[in-house]
């Protein structure tokens, strides 16, 4: 509902997809190559012991098992914060569409199979898999310059969020929100609409 709300979308189709779906699937594809923008080092990345420990990747392209390729998917130590770990999961999807819509439904059975039974034990989705083939043979005669990705972030170019505090009684929290204020979409429901035409 938060989505429409910002978007001005209706949203009739979702799919949560939660780290260990990534991972498996990743794994399920013998790993995807990613190009990394820029060095990554976060020496304060949470470990499974309830620590830290350092992640670190350097630029270029880089060939990504199942951990690696949720650590670079997780990771927000930039000075993009949220918005630069947004354009790294943006780039690892597309890694990965372009690597199953190589697949073959003949000779990658085993490997479909895989991402399947990843995606119905970790994915919350309301879409059929009648429609999961269907977006599939789509996937795969879609030209990569015919998608366009949109994200919905600071840049100072299209004036639609800005950071600041917020109080919660005596607790301050850094928050993005609207440029033209708290709970006001408009500029955000005319940014999207003119990307993706009457809706």
């Amino acid at each position: 509902l938060k989505t429409e709300e910002i978007t001005g979308l209706e949203i009739t189709r979702y799919a949560i997809i939660d780290l260990t779906a990534l991972r498996e699937i990743v794994d399920a594809l013998d790993g995807v190559n990613v190009y990394v923008e820029k060095d990554i080092n976060d020496p304060r990345f949470p470990s499974g012991n309830l620590g830290y420990e350092t992640f670190a990747l350097e630029a270029g392209w880089r060939y990504m098992d199942g951990l690696t390729a949720s650590r670079y998917a997780r990771t927000r130590n930039d000075r993009e914060g949220d918005f630069g770990r947004m354009r790294r999961q943006q780039l690892l999807l597309e890694a990965i569409k372009q690597k199953i819509t190589g697949l073959s439904f003949i000779w990658d059975m085993p490997t479909f199979l895989k991402i399947f039974e990843s995606v119905e034990a970790h994915v919350q989705t309301n879409i059929s898999n009648q429609e999961l083939l269907q977006f599939f043979g789509w996937g795969k005669a879609l030209a990569n310059d015919r998608i366009t990705l949109a994200p919905l972030d600071a840049d100072t170019d299209k004036k639609l969020f800005t950071t600041g505090d917020f109080w919660f009684g005596e607790e301050r929290a850094s928050i993005v929100k609207p440029l033209e204020g708290l709970a006001q979409y408009t500029s955000i429901h005319e940014y999207v609409h003119a990307i993706i035409g009457p809706h």
